[in-house]
């Protein structure tokens, strides 16, 4: 019912899975959500009347690529775990096709559900670093696969290897996992929101970056920032509130 009549429903309920609970595991089965509804949406965008149109050469250059890796791994393969793997792959690599198929305000629809829920994320990971740092309050996660042995804290280590602060992690557990889709909300969340929206989405996702400790997030963010003061056409106000807030 959902493929026929609302084939939207997949990619929006994707980006907030992957936002949400990324390594979520439907009861009973332990299959990962994300696998049924990007397999939807991948096979929406091809043959619902809706959303169907032609392609574009540059996603047959990321076909070609799908099919070179399919090869290479076939020939290298040494068991069924690195077929699984591969189709996992696939499938998450053929929702960037599905992805593009979408109209402009689809796509910027799936990109603010995405940016909302990963703020979500971010607040309840917050609240874990302040008052519960032992992640019990993952436990209501557990009928979804968050098993108590996946999701012990994880500290910062120092120089003499003593544990120090406390990474935050969110539903994501891996800080730096946690610090990639952080970094990708917080690029949403300046492209598709604007006016209040925007600055308490912008607070949010960067404390909650900020306190992953992920090097290469932060890093990330940072040379955007600089690349945008650099390059971008910005008011003198705005560039002036860009560099306060980067030397705060």
């Amino acid at each position: 019912y959902i493929g026929v009549r609302h084939p939207l429903w997949l990619f929006y309920g994707l980006a907030a899975i992957m936002a949400g609970l990324q390594f979520g595991r439907i009861p009973g089965i332990s299959l990962p959500i994300y696998l049924p509804l990007a397999f939807g949406a991948v096979v929406a965008s091809y043959f619902h009347p809706r959303l169907a149109r032609s392609m574009h050469p540059l996603e047959f250059a990321w076909i070609a690529l799908i099919v070179t890796s399919g090869l290479t791994m076939a020939i290298n393969a040494h068991g069924f775990v690195d077929y699984s793997l591969y189709i996992r792959w696939l499938i998450a690599s053929m929702v960037l096709l599905a992805l593009v198929q979408l109209p402009r305000e689809n796509l910027k629809r799936f990109g603010q559900i995405f940016t909302v829920v990963a703020a979500g994320n971010g607040l309840f990971g917050l609240y874990m670093v302040a008052f519960d740092q032992n992640n019990t309050a993952l436990r209501i996660f557990q009928p979804f696969g968050y098993l108590p042995e996946a999701i012990t804290p994880i500290y910062a280590q120092g120089a003499d290897g003593v544990t120090g602060t406390i990474r935050l992690g969110g539903t994501w557990v891996n800080a730096n996992g946690a610090g990639l889709n952080l970094a990708l909300a917080l690029g949403l969340a300046i492209l598709l929101f604007a006016g209040w929206r925007r600055t308490m989405l912008i607070l949010v996702l960067t404390t909650a970056l900020l306190l992953t400790l992920s090097r290469a997030s932060i890093f990330s963010v940072v040379v955007g920032v600089v690349l945008v003061l650099v390059f971008g056409a910005m008011r003198t106000r705005d560039r002036a509130a860009t560099i306060g807030l980067g030397l705060l």
